[in-house]
């Protein structure tokens, strides 16, 4: 009995770990598998190359050009915004109504954070749009007390959208404002220190 449980598992886990890897790999050349249809830039060449929390505003230049290590016209629909960890980047919790945070680790300094698409001019999508079931949506006051929907996923994927148009005339409804792209949760987590501080201190 003993030695047939042994044989059960000298099969099952080299079976769950080449299904781990393969689950990572998938995560790694599909980070953010809600895009929408013929929305998926990360899927582009370019943008397949970078890589949250590791690339740098050097590999940025490199592929994007010199000129659009912050900010640039990536074609005639779209402007694209980097955003990266500085030594002063921390985050905020709240913890038995204390008020802790926890510091950036040095070595994700500099390291690629956000990246922000915005429309140069209206992108509208159509009423027929089909949103991934990954996609949580609801809707908010946005500017002029415009309704907007935001939507967004668990590899924190998110979709600006307005949800009515304004009176006059200067938002349309399903106009896109804004898409971000960030690393998950999990991995912004680990980009900062284990221990906190106390807010303040």
């Amino acid at each position: 009995m003993k030695m047939a449980n042994a044989m059960i598992r000298n099969l099952i886990l080299p079976l769950i770990c080449l299904v781990l890897s393969l689950v990572d790999i998938h995560a790694q050349e599909n980070p953010f598998p809600n895009e929408l249809e013929g929305l998926q830039f990360m899927k582009r060449d370019k943008f397949k190359d970078l890589k949250f929390l590791v690339s740098t505003k050097d590999d940025v230049a490199a592929l994007f050009g010199k000129d659009c290590v912050y900010d640039c016209d990536y074609d005639d629909d779209w402007r694209i915004v980097f955003s990266y960890l500085t030594s002063g980047s921390a985050q905020a919790e709240v913890r038995n109504g204390q008020n802790l945070v926890f510091n950036i680790r040095p070595e994700f300094v500099g390291k690629l954070a956000i990246i922000d698409l915005k429309p140069r001019r209206p992108v509208i999508l159509p009423e027929t749009v089909a949103f991934p079931a990954g996609l949580q949506c609801d809707m908010r006051n946005g500017r002029a007390q415009v309704k907007i929907t935001v939507c967004m996923d668990t590899s924190r994927l998110v979709y600006q959208i307005y949800a009515e148009g304004d009176a006059g005339g200067k938002y349309q409804k399903n106009e896109i404002i804004m898409i971000t792209y960030n690393p998950s949760a999990i991995r912004m987590r680990n980009a900062f220190e284990s221990v906190p501080r106390k807010l303040g201190r």
